[in-house]
């Protein structure tokens, strides 16, 4: 190799080094991060499924129980402030998801499920950002055994009807 283009290689070699070198104490920005502890209330819940399929609900039997659907879902909840939760129908009253009832337990006495409006839950505060409550079971029930009254009829079979019911919160 010649003496020249050595020298240039190794004066490049040198330089490309130094900067490379050089570039790492010359960073323009710094990356921070904190944890600030809320100064007001504040609540989250989660629950553990996104939809749940009554199934087919069968209104030719004079059977109550064919017309009574119970499916379970679970809750929980993390903030610094204890909470009432309240289900509610996204879009308002529903001639069939009406009759959606709420209870602890599906073994629960009638008397014991409530309907939209007259249920709620409350959940106590766990004071943590990153720390949940544990899972909590309630119980849901489509309860269409009063739907049919004064001799009214469904003209057609109703398929995959759906609603959203939304889980509202408030400080308890």
């Amino acid at each position: 190799m010649n003496k020249n283009a050595f020298i240039l290689f190794a004066l490049g070699f040198f330089l490309v080094n130094f900067a490379s070198a050089t570039q790492n104490f010359t960073e323009n920005s710094l990356e921070v991060s904190v944890d600030i502890l809320a100064t007001q209330d504040w609540a989250e819940i989660e629950l553990n499924t996104t939809s749940i399929d009554f199934g087919t609900v069968n209104m030719t039997t004079g059977s109550v129980v064919d017309k009574r659907k119970n499916m379970y879902y679970e809750i929980r909840n993390k903030g610094n402030v204890n909470i009432t939760v309240t289900p509610s129908l996204a879009d308002g009253a529903d001639p069939i998801f009406d009759n959606l009832k709420f209870s602890k337990s599906v073994s629960d006495s009638l008397s014991s499920w409530k309907s939209m409006g007259d249920y709620s839950i409350n959940m106590t505060a766990t004071d943590s950002v990153n720390l949940w409550s544990t899972w909590q079971k309630y119980a849901i029930r489509l309860d269409l055994s009063n739907y049919l009254g004064a001799g009214e009829q469904i003209p057609f079979k109703i398929v995959n009807y759906k609603k959203t019911v939304v889980f509202e919160i408030t400080a308890a």
